[in-house]
């Protein structure tokens, strides 16, 4: 009873992408070192997308994005058990990696991380890793056809079954999210065949990118101009397109035996 036929008419909606990709790869080692090659490796590619869209019959312009990405990553080897400049050191290495990607309409997306691998004897192991990014929603989330249907949902506010309208497609208003990770984990082989490993991370990003919550009171409070409700307080309408979160964080210490 909540959508009438004048809002089922808007369903008439139609779309269409094409996507173009290529990419070039390559690896090799650079320098020799004591405790083994320092490699390099290199990643290139870049991609064009045509997104086209019909309403009512009616062809609206179409929207092209072009993107570009490089990334290059780098293992170096630092010291090697029983060789090299430290003998009592144990194997020693760290990783270096960057990525960088354009796209037409938004911000450059780019990421940095650097890792560490230290087994200074045969028991134990040490893992450390931290990596910040800057990402850029996708074509299909910012020009994806716009649908509308109808779903039936309860709703928590007046405590009925209701049919109503649901919205999906693109957000042209979405915002590039930052993510930084960090972790650290810690080995130990020393009585075999058993085995004890300890690890901790911890994760925050900014304006993440996320499709709309399952709808309860709170949801609808945050979000109130995703949601449209009657004259009598039934509820119509749900705008369900992706939409930015301003803040997330997690952290997670785990451990086995």
């Amino acid at each position: 009873d909540s959508v009438g036929p004048e809002a089922l008419r808007l369903n008439d909606t139609r779309g269409r992408q094409d996507r173009l990709t290529a990419q070039f790869n390559t690896q090799r080692g650079v320098i020799d070192g004591p405790a083994g090659p320092l490699n390099l490796s290199m990643s290139v590619s870049g991609n064009m997308s045509a997104a086209y869209r019909w309403m009512d019959g009616r062809k609206l312009d179409p929207v092209h994005r072009r993107s570009g990405t490089a990334q290059a990553a780098l293992n170096i080897p630092i010291n090697r058990a029983g060789e090299g400049l430290f003998p009592a050191l144990g194997d020693l290495s760290f990783d270096l990696s960057t990525r960088r990607q354009l796209a037409t309409g938004s911000t450059a997306q780019q990421s940095w991380s650097a890792g560490m691998n230290h087994q200074p004897w045969p028991w134990l192991q040490l893992r450390g890793s931290w990596d910040q990014s800057k990402s850029a929603p996708d074509a299909e989330q910012l020009d994806g056809p716009v649908e509308q249907n109808v779903q039936r949902l309860f709703d928590y506010a007046r405590q009925e079954v209701v049919d109503v309208l649901w919205t999906t497609g693109g957000n042209p208003k979405l915002r590039p999210s930052l993510r930084s990770n960090f972790s650290l984990n810690v080995g130990i082989r020393a009585w075999s065949p058993l085995s004890y490993d300890i690890g901790y991370s911890q994760s925050a990003q900014r304006w993440a990118m996320s499709s709309l919550p399952e709808l309860t009171p709170t949801i609808e409070a945050a979000f109130a101009d995703r949601i449209e409700r009657g004259a009598d307080g039934r509820l119509i309408r749900i705008d369900a397109r992706p939409i930015n979160l301003e803040r997330q964080s997690d952290s997670n210490l785990n451990h086995s035996l």
